[in-house]
């Protein structure tokens, strides 16, 4: 359930009640079945470990919002960010996996919430808008162009 916020489509939202883009076109052809599918393609293909050490030495940092298509609560951009925020903060999915957190898990306190902004294009669009845009994302302006492209 997203809550409202001060900015238009933008709320917090528990990052237990979000899901993983299964069919995220950086994953390739790719099209996963489950959560867990996606956690570990996201762990050994897009430095999952790098963002949990992160995390745990500067703590959540809510430099931008989760992009989620509202209906769905499929986060569209910040899949990383989930999935590190799931493997610091849900011990059943961290056993599932057999993930072990860097730096024996230390970690500051997490939120139970995060900030998202609710995309109001249908997820086909957005994929879309996603694969045309992925070129730049190498130089690290993806969710920027992403957020242009949406919002003007």
């Amino acid at each position: 359930m997203v809550k409202a916020a001060t900015e238009p489509n933008e709320g917090m939202a528990k990052h237990a009640s979000l899901h993983f883009d299964r069919n995220n076109p950086r994953s390739g052809d790719r099209i996963f079945t489950s959560e867990d599918e996606v956690l570990k393609f996201l762990i050994q293909n897009a430095d999952v470990d790098e963002l949990v050490t992160s995390i745990q030495s500067a703590g959540w940092v809510d430099f931008e919002p989760l992009i989620v298509q509202q209906k769905s609560n499929v986060v569209l951009e910040g899949n990383r960010r989930l999935a590190a925020l799931r493997l610091l903060t849900d011990t059943a999915t961290r056993n599932r996996l057999g993930y072990k957190i860097p730096n024996d898990g230390n970690a500051p306190k997490l939120p139970e919430e995060v900030r998202v902004r609710g995309s109001l294009i249908g997820a086909r669009r957005a994929r879309s808008l996603h694969s045309n845009t992925s070129t730049v994302h190498s130089n690290g302006m993806l969710s920027l162009k992403l957020s242009m492209l949406l919002y003007g």
